[in-house]
C-alpha cells in the first residue's frame, strides 16, 4: 500500500506553485512601479538597476515575498498619513539621516533578494553589470550564498553577476570567498563573510538567521534563535526529523521542504509549550520549535508546510463563498478561543496530514517512538478533532464548489484513517470524553456543532 498522502488530489504541487510564483510576480512588479519614481529621484540610479534584475525574473521566495509585505504596508501607511507598523521597518539598518534613506535600503533589500536568487543560476544568460548609484548597506544576506557584513555605510558598489557568481565592487581590494554550492563571492575587503546555516542530507533546506527581515521579532510566536552557531547546533535534530517525515511519506517531506524549504528555529524557555508557526503573508519559511525531539519537530515542519500549502491554495481560487461567515466566532477542537471558519479548515486539513504521520509512525516504530499504542492514541485525538472541525464546517460554513470537493476528500481520508486506529475501548471513551469537556467548554462563548462521537 503506498503511504502517500497527496491533499487536495484536484489540483497538483506543480500546478499550485507556478500559479501562485506568477501572480507574486505579478503583485512584485506592480509594487516597484508604485514606488520606482521615489528611487528615480532620488536613488542616483538605482532603479535602473533594479528595472535589469527584474528582467530576468521574479524569484518565489521568501526575500522576495518579505519585501512586497513591507512595500504594502509602506505604503497602505502612507496613503493613510501614518507610520508604518514596527514589523515592517525595524530591519532597516538606518546608516544615515538623509530622508530618503529608508526607501532606498528598502529598494535594496530587493535587489539583496533578486541578486540572492541569481547566484546560483548557472544557466545566467549573460553577465550583468550594474552601478548601484548609492551607498552600500552594512550588510548583505544572500541566502544560500552566505551573508557579506560590514562596519557601516560603504561606497556606491557596481554588482557583477555571471555563471561563476557575484563580484560586489566598491572601489577598494576584492576578497573572494566560495559559497556551499561552488560559487564565487568577489567582495570589498570591508565585508565579513558569513556562511549560511544549512540542513544537510537528502533535504535542501536553510535557517536565514542572517536575514533582518525574516528573522524580525514581531511575526513570531516565541523568540528566535539567530546565533549561526546555536541554530547549527539544533540542526542535526531537524535533519533527524526530515530523515523521520521521509521515512513515514516521501512524498509528503519533498513537497513540504518545497512549500517551506526556511526555518528559523524558536527557543522554548523554563515553563513554557513548544510551537510552531507560519507567516500567512510571507511564505516559504517557517518556525518551528528547538526542541530535541525529532518526532514532535517532523509533526510541526509537516504541519507548518501544509498551512503554507492551504495558504496558496486560497490565494488562487476561493474555497469559501463570500457570504460565508467570517468572523472570529466559532468552536476549534483545538484551540480554547474562538476562530473564524477559514482558520478551523486549516486546523482539519493540517491535522489530516499529522494523522498520517502518526498511523505510519506506529507501522514504522522508529527508535524515538515511546511506543505504537502511544502513536495510535495521538492518531486517534488528532483524526477526532480533525472530524469535530468538519462538522461544524459542514453546518456553519458556505462552500464553493472547490471548497465543498476539499471537504469531502478530507472527510474521506480521515475516515479511512480512523479505521486504521487500534485504540482500546477504554482509551477511545476518555478521548471522546475530553473532546466533548473541550466543546461544552466553547458553549455559550463560540458557535457550536453537536456532540461528537468516535
Amino acid at each position: 500500500m503506498s503511504a502517500a498522502l497527496g491533499l487536495p488530489t484536484f489540483l497538483s504541487d506543480r500546478d499550485l506553485q507556478t500559479a501562485t510564483a506568477r501572480l507574486l510576480s505579478i503583485e512584485c512588479r506592480e509594487l516597484w512601479r508604485r514606488q520606482r519614481p521615489l528611487i528615480e529621484r532620488h536613488g542616483g540610479g538605482l532603479h535602473l538597476a533594479v528595472d535589469a534584475l527584474l528582467e530576468g525574473g521574479v524569484p518565489d521566495s521568501s526575500k522576495v515575498r518579505h519585501w512586497c509585505s513591507v512595500s504594502k504596508e509602506v505604503l497602505r501607511a502612507n496613503g493613510q498619513g501614518r507610520d508604518p507598523e514596527p514589523w515592517a521597518t525595524s530591519h532597516l539598518l538606518i546608516d544615515s539621516l538623509a530622508p530618503e534613506r529608508a526607501f532606498i535600503l528598502h529598494t535594496l533589500r530587493l535587489v539583496e533578494a533578486l541578486v540572492a536568487a541569481m547566484i546560483d543560476d548557472a544557466q545566467l544568460a549573460a553577465p550583468l553589470s550594474l552601478d548601484l548609484g548609492v551607498a552600500a548597506p552594512s550588510g548583505w544576506d544572500l541566502g544560500r550564498s552566505g551573508a557579506l557584513l560590514a562596519g557601516g555605510i560603504g561606497r556606491p558598489p557596481t554588482l557583477r553577476l555571471d555563471a561563476t557568481g557575484l563580484t560586489l565592487d566598491e572601489g577598494g581590494p576584492l576578497l573572494e570567498h566560495r559559497t556551499p554550492s561552488g560559487r564565487l563571492l568577489r567582495v570589498d575587503a570591508r565585508y565579513r563573510y558569513a556562511p549560511p546555516v544549512l540542513v544537510s542530507g537528502p533535504t535542501s533546506m536553510q535557517m536565514p538567521v542572517h536575514d533582518r527581515g525574516l528573522r524580525e521579532p514581531y511575526t513570531a510566536s516565541a523568540i528566535i534563535v539567530r546565533d549561526p552557531a546555536v541554530a547549527q547546533s539544533w540542526a542535526p535534530v531537524l535533519e533527524r526529523a526530515c530523515a523521520l517525515a521521509r521515512a513515514a511519506d516521501p512524498a509528503l517531506l519533498d513537497a513540504s521542504v518545497r512549500y517551506s524549504s526556511e526555518v528559523l528555529p524558536l527557543y522554548k524557555g523554563l515553563g513554557q509549550g513548544f510551537g510552531s508557526a507560519s507567516n500567512e503573508a510571507v511564505l516559504g519559511f517557517v518556525y518551528l520549535p528547538a526542541i530535541h525531539t525529532p518526532l514532535d519537530v517532523a509533526e510541526c515542519l509537516v504541519h507548518e508546510a501544509m498551512h503554507q500549502k492551504l495558504f496558496r491554495l486560497e490565494s488562487v481560487v476561493p474555497l469559501f463563498e463570500a457570504d460565508s461567515p467570517k468572523g472570529e466566532s466559532f468552536y476549534s477542537p483545538w484551540r480554547n478561543d474562538s476562530r473564524p471558519l477559514g482558520m478551523v479548515l486549516h486546523g482539519c486539513y493540517v491535522f489530516t496530514f499529522v494523522v498520517h504521520l502518526w498511523l505510519r509512525w506506529a507501522e514504522l516504530a522508529p527508535p524515538e517512538l515511546s511506543s505504537t499504542t502511544a502513536a495510535h492514541h495521538t492518531a486517534m485525538r488528532r483524526v477526532s478533532e480533525v472530524l469535530a472541525g468538519l462538522k461544524l464546517l459542514r453546518e456553519y460554513a458556505r462552500m464553493t464548489a472547490t471548497g465543498a470537493r476539499l471537504l469531502d476528500e478530507l472527510t474521506h481520508t480521515c475516515q479511512g484513517l480512523l479505521d486504521r486506529v487500534v485504540i482500546d475501548d477504554t482509551a477511545r471513551a476518555e478521548l471522546n470524553r475530553r473532546l466533548e469537556a473541550h466543546r461544552q467548554s466553547h458553549l455559550g462563548r463560540s458557535l457550536c456543532s453537536g456532540p461528537s462521537i468516535f
